[in-house]
């Protein structure tokens, strides 16, 4: 702000300040500039803040209404050494729940990947851990799939070599699906 300042004077007026010219780097001349007194560069300007934050920031910075200032600033130091207490020992070593939670969750990601995408061979155990009625409404709109994508093959519309791996395994799958159908209305 000196330098700036220095080059800097006030108009007889005394309403607006002109900066002296100056020369450029590249030795070209700068012209001088007038500037109104009061002006401040975009630059240099405050950010806009709503009401509703200013507010917020002075109840942080202030406490709730009617706390004494020095509970407040005993709970603030305390708080602070106690949240950093509580992440050296998490960096230390992990508890027992960390643990058994992530065996949880490696058990979770081997039976997930272990599943058979396609969903013609479910495992026993997924079939009857879900409810029969969504299980059987699924098999039906599997059923339905199948039967539609046989008659596309019967009316011509798609060819028996043009079928993609997925199909012809949804295919051979109508005997199985069928059987699982039959058991679960039974």
């Amino acid at each position: 702000d000196e330098q700036v300042a220095e080059k800097r004077f006030v108009d007889e007026s005394g309403t607006e300040y002109v900066q002296h010219g100056s020369r450029r780097k590249d030795g070209t001349y700068r012209k001088p500039i007038r500037v109104k007194a009061g002006y401040i560069p975009p630059d240099e300007v405050r950010a806009y803040k709503s009401v509703g934050t200013r507010s917020r920031e002075a109840r942080q910075r202030q406490g709730p209404p009617g706390l004494d200032p020095a509970l407040l600033e005993a709970s603030r130091s305390s708080e602070g050494a106690s949240k950093k207490k509580k992440r050296k020992k998490k960096k230390k070593k992990p508890s027992a729940e960390q643990a058994a939670e992530a065996n949880a969750i490696a058990k979770s990601t081997e039976a997930i990947s272990s599943l058979d995408l396609n969903g013609d061979a479910e495992s026993a155990a997924a079939a009857q851990a879900q409810d029969p009625k969504k299980l059987l409404r699924k098999l039906r709109k599997k059923l339905r799939q199948i039967e539609a994508l046989q008659a596309k093959i019967d009316s011509g519309t798609i060819a028996t070599e043009n079928l993609s791996s997925e199909q012809t395994a949804k295919l051979q799958s109508l005997e199985s699906l069928q059987q699982e159908i039959a058991a679960l209305e039974q």
